[in-house]
């Protein structure tokens, strides 16, 4: 049920409606379209054509970082995103922007560090090991299958420098996987995650250790005392990596007085509407990864131990 109440204020009379219902009512956002009208108003002149939005995600965010317009200048072939501006909007005085305050959900320019793995390249031949260790202990007084405790796996070391910071993302830490070589093992060379800044001479580690614990067999003869001889192999290797940095996303290219896209009124014949700035995707211009990367490199050292290779050896007893 709806009442109504007139009220008059200073000669100004107003109309204010009740629901008498235990019913809510449906939300309602007031003056929608006269906001609409004056942010429409207010902002720059935009082309809002083929907005492309992506969403966060945790890995992307460790991955990359926002882009400078300095560190963007550093990028391979950034005069061609310049001159396809030029082309296409013209030559008038302007500004690069790297992102629009009025649409924080555009991808705004970053420059990212790739999710597939780095390959660590060995810069020299191995210098390696094998050293035979007892585990477990003896066992003796007993005859017929004896089991211990061993353990079994690879454990890594190493640490690296910047030796070359790429030119962009300075300064920024980075997410990203690395593989170490085989360096002999049956399994190939672990991969893990490590996390660096680019700056230069920066120094970093990278553990690793996948030990496990397993159970060993042996046959113990009676009057025999056995043990567990395990084969230790380590390798101490010298490599480098080189992460790639790529720029994407959408710039803004605002110009000073209003302007249009020639390549639409000149090429399509389409009829032409002027804005004061236009987006610019990156991809667009520069369609291959290689074309907006730049390269940091890292050198260093590692040692590898492996755990694995176990045989009994027994002494006394019938040998036979």
């Amino acid at each position: 049920m709806l009442g109504s109440v007139i009220a008059a204020f200073s000669g100004i009379s107003f109309l204010v409606l009740a629901r008498v219902s235990t019913m809510p009512l449906p939300e309602i956002v007031p003056h929608q379209d006269v906001m609409r009208e004056i942010f429409e108003r207010d902002r720059a002149f935009v082309d809002d054509q083929n907005l492309f939005l992506e969403p966060r995600d945790a890995e992307s965010d460790s991955r990359c970082r926002d882009l400078t317009l300095a560190e963007a200048k550093t990028m391979p072939n950034w005069e061609e995103i310049l001159a396809y501006a030029d082309k296409r909007y013209g030559k008038g005085s302007r500004n690069i922007l790297m992102y629009d305050k009025h649409y924080p959900d555009v991808h705004p320019v970053k420059v990212c560090v790739p999710s597939q793995v780095v390959p660590i390249k060995l810069t020299g031949p191995p210098s390696c090991e094998t050293t035979n260790a007892t585990d477990g202990g003896n066992i003796s007084g007993t005859h017929g299958i004896a089991s211990i405790m061993i353990q079994q796996g690879l454990t890594l070391t190493s640490s690296f420098t910047v030796s070359n910071a790429a030119s962009m993302g300075l300064t920024n830490a980075f997410r990203t996987k690395i593989k170490f070589p085989d360096i002999g093992t049956t399994r190939g060379g672990p991969t893990v995650f490590v996390t660096f800044t680019n700056t230069q001479a920066e120094n970093f580690e990278i553990k690793f250790d996948d030990m496990v614990t397993t159970t060993f067999n042996m046959t113990v003869k009676e009057g025999q005392t056995c043990q567990a001889m395990e084969t230790v192999r380590s390798c101490t290797l010298q490599g480098t990596a080189e992460v790639p940095f790529t720029a994407t996303g959408i710039i803004w290219v605002q110009y000073d007085d209003r302007t249009y896209d020639h390549i639409e009124y000149n090429e399509k014949k389409k009829p032409h509407s002027k804005h004061y700035k236009f987006k610019l995707n990156m991809t667009e211009v520069l369609p291959e990864a290689a074309q907006r990367t730049v390269t940091a490199t890292f050198k260093g050292s590692f040692l590898t131990t492996s755990h694995g290779q176990y045989e009994a050896v027994c002494t006394g007893g019938d040998e036979s």
